[in-house]
């Protein structure tokens, strides 16, 4: 993939409270035409009265997650760039609220290629989250303490919205530019317009999820729920599982 070459001459907004962050992106991103951002205000102003191919937005000092609700709404992809506020529950959270993508400023001098990731999924109609994985997957093994972090997180507590599954199929939103840009899970709406919960994989032949929603299924085990707690969950694979089909490895198992 030509990353400049797909992303030169488009509109990008970028956002950060840090200048030296903001001179650093804009050298890195100098193909494109750059409008930057220093404060929440001024960004939603920018936000609201133009559109962009991409908004690259930091989470703390600039109020990331609401300027996210606005591009959002706006069908403005948001592509997270974050360092202090670096986290499993961040990850989770900008993938159900809506971003494209959620990147370490550690990887920020590889902007080009992440900014070009979101406009090649969006143009090409195509889950950008399987990108994110195969770039960063490896990064957030080892900051995420190994690749177990996603497995571990679904363990100590059943129903939270797990990370992207890269194969999954792409499911559309109409808040959301094509393919789902929430993850590769499927997305429910869950708390009102705009806002999504991430869901595990079901099982064609039972059609059950990881929320247990509603059906005989629920009542079946609302019937024995005190006779028989539930074990582990046997077949789940880390990150680091091996390579199937020549796709990158996800976090593929019977929920």
């Amino acid at each position: 993939m030509d990353a400049k070459k797909i992303i030169m001459g488009k509109r990008v907004l970028i956002v950060d409270d840090e200048p030296d962050v903001l001179d650093m992106l804009t050298e890195l991103l100098d193909m494109c035409k750059i409008d930057r951002a220093s404060s929440f205000e001024e960004a939603k102003a920018f936000l609201e009265a133009n559109d962009y191919d991409v908004a690259v937005l930091d989470i703390m000092g600039v109020k990331g997650f609401e300027l996210l609700e606005i591009a959002r709404k706006r069908d403005i992809p948001a592509l997270m760039l974050t360092a202090h506020a670096l986290s499993e529950e961040n990850l989770k959270k900008s993938a159900e609220e809506g971003a494209s993508y959620y990147a370490p400023k550690d990887e920020m001098n590889k902007i080009d290629l992440f900014v070009a990731d979101v406009i090649e999924a969006k143009e090409k109609n195509k889950n950008v989250w399987t990108r994110w994985f195969e770039r960063l997957g490896g990064f957030y093994d080892k900051r995420f303490t190994g690749p177990n972090w996603r497995e571990k997180e679904k363990a100590s507590e059943r129903g939270k919205p797990l990370p992207p599954d890269p194969d999954r199929p792409i499911k559309k939103h109409p808040h959301n530019h094509g393919p789902s840009q929430g993850t590769g899970l499927q997305s429910e709406k869950e708390g009102g317009e705009g806002h999504h919960q991430l869901r595990a994989p079901e099982q064609e032949s039972s059609g059950s999820s990881l929320g247990h929603e509603g059906g005989e299924d629920q009542g079946a085990q609302d019937g024995c729920r005190d006779e028989i707690q539930p074990g582990p969950e046997p077949g789940r694979q880390p990150f680091a599982a091996q390579e199937k089909d020549g796709k990158p490895p996800g976090p593929i198992g019977n929920d």
